[in-house]
C-alpha cells in the first residue's frame, strides 16, 4: 500500500498524500452535509462528501470510493418512483495542473437516477451522467459550470450533442431482484459515450466503452 501511495500520490478511497514520502500517511477527509425537505416528495441536500448509485460493493455507475466533494442533490419521491439529480465539483489531483496559481484541475459532473419500485421485489434504476472540464484541455482557458446542465431533467445526451459532444456522456441501467428476505440478486450495464451506429456495428470501435456485473449481495445472522 506504502509503494502504491508513493508511486501515484493518491491515497485509495480518500485524496491527495500530504507525507511527501514519508512511511507514515497523512490525508484530508472533511465531511459536512445540510439536508431539507422543503415538502414530503422533495429532499435538498446541499454538502461535501462521497456519493453511491447503484449496487454492488463498487458501484459501475457513481462509487463512493473516492475523494469527497461538493455537490447539491435534489431527492424527489412520488409512490413507487424515487427520481435523484445532483451536480457536482470535482479535483483530478492525478492530473498535473495548468499553472500552479490555478490549483488542480478540476470538472463537474451532473448525475440523474431515476429508480422504479415495480413490485416488492423488483427494482429497476436508470441513470445519465455527464462530465465536463472546468478549463480548457489545450489553452487552460476557463469554462466553468456549464448552465445547460442546470435542467434536472434525466437523459442529457442531447443537449451534450447539441453543444458539440465535447464532454463526457454516460448512461447506465440498474437492476436487483429480492430472492429471499436476506439475499438479492443485482446487475449492472454501464455505458460511455453510446453513439449507436458504432456500437451496434460490433466493430470494436473505441467511441463505445461499457461494463457490466451481476452479483448476490445479503445478510446473514449467527445468532
Amino acid at each position: 500500500m506504502t509503494n502504491y501511495i508513493n508511486q501515484v500520490g493518491i491515497v485509495p478511497g480518500q485524496a491527495y498524500d500530504r507525507s511527501f514520502g514519508k512511511n507514515t500517511k497523512d490525508w484530508s477527509d472533511v465531511t459536512a452535509i445540510i439536508s431539507f425537505t422543503p415538502v414530503k416528495y422533495l429532499n435538498v441536500e446541499l454538502g461535501q462528501d462521497r456519493n453511491f448509485i447503484g449496487d454492488g460493493y463498487r458501484s459501475l455507475l457513481l462509487s463512493d470510493f473516492a475523494s469527497t466533494y461538493p455537490f447539491l442533490k435534489l431527492t424527489g419521491t412520488l409512490g413507487n418512483v424515487k427520481y435523484m439529480a445532483m451536480w457536482s465539483h470535482m479535483t483530478d489531483p492525478a492530473r498535473p495542473a495548468f499553472q500552479y496559481t490555478n490549483g488542480y484541475k478540476r470538472k463537474w459532473g451532473v448525475f440523474h437516477y431515476l429508480d422504479w419500485n415495480v413490485n416488492k421485489r423488483l427494482s429497476v434504476g436508470f441513470f445519465d451522467a455527464v462530465i465536463w472540464a472546468d478549463r480548457d484541455s489545450v489553452s487552460g482557458g476557463k469554462r466553468g459550470f456549464d448552465v445547460a446542465y442546470a435542467n434536472p431533467i434525466i437523459f442529457l445526451r442531447p443537449i451534450e450533442a447539441g453543444n458539440g459532444s465535447p464532454d463526457n456522456a454516460m448512461i447506465g441501467v440498474n437492476a436487483k431482484y429480492k430472492i429471499t428476505n436476506g439475499v438479492t440478486a443485482y446487475g449492472q450495464f454501464y455505458l460511455d459515450e453510446f453513439r449507436a451506429q458504432d456500437f451496434f456495428a460490433g466493430d470494436g470501435s473505441i467511441k463505445n466503452k461499457y461494463a457490466w456485473q451481476i452479483g448476490l449481495k445479503g445478510l446473514t445472522s449467527l445468532i
